[in-house]
C-alpha cells in the first residue's frame, strides 16, 4: 500500500502543484484582461478624444471662415450705410434746390402775370387814347366847320 499511498500523494502533489500554477496563471490573465479592458477603454477615449479634436478643428476653420465672411459681409454693409448717408445729404441738397427754384418760378410767375396786366392797362389806355383823339378830331372837325375862321383885319 505504501506504493499506492506515493502514487496518491504524488497524484495530490502534482494536482496541488498544478493546481497553484493554474491559480496563478488565472489570476495573471484576469489582471492582463482587466488591463486590456482599461487599454481598450483609453484607446476608445483617445480615439473619441481625437475625433472630438478633429470636429472642434474642423468648427473652428469653420467658425474661421464664418467669421471673415461676417466681417466681409459688415464692411459691405457700413459701405452701403456711407453711401445711403452720402445720398440722403444729395437729396436733401437737391430738395433745397427743388424749394428754391419753385419760389424762383412763382416770383417769375408773379412777375409775368404784372407785366401781363402793365400790358393790358397800356393796351386799354392806348385805346382810350385812341378813342379821345378820334373824338377829339371828330369834335374839332365839327367845330371848325360851325365856326367860321377868323378874318383878317378884325
Amino acid at each position: 500500500m505504501t506504493g499506492n499511498n506515493f502514487a496518491l500523494e504524488l497524484t495530490v502533489g502534482i494536482d496541488d502543484l498544478f493546481t497553484k500554477e493554474q491559480q496563478r496563471i488565472e489570476r495573471g490573465a484576469k489582471s492582463l484582461e482587466k488591463q486590456f479592458e482599461r487599454l481598450q477603454k483609453t484607446s476608445g477615449d483617445v480615439t473619441e478624444y481625437r475625433r472630438m479634436k478633429e470636429g472642434l478643428e474642423q468648427i473652428g476653420k469653420e467658425a474661421g471662415t464664418t467669421s471673415r465672411e461676417f466681417q466681409e459681409q459688415e464692411r459691405q454693409l457700413q459701405k452701403y450705410a456711407d453711401s445711403l448717408r452720402r445720398a440722403e445729404v444729395n437729396v436733401s441738397k437737391l430738395t433745397q434746390e427743388q424749394r428754391r427754384l419753385n419760389e424762383q418760378l412763382r416770383e417769375a410767375k408773379q412777375a409775368a402775370e404784372g407785366v401781363r396786366s402793365v400790358s393790358s392797362d397800356m393796351a386799354n389806355l392806348v385805346g382810350t387814347i385812341a378813342g379821345v383823339a378820334v373824338v377829339s378830331g371828330t369834335v374839332m372837325r365839327g367845330v371848325n366847320g360851325m365856326v367860321a375862321p377868323p378874318q383878317n383885319g378884325i
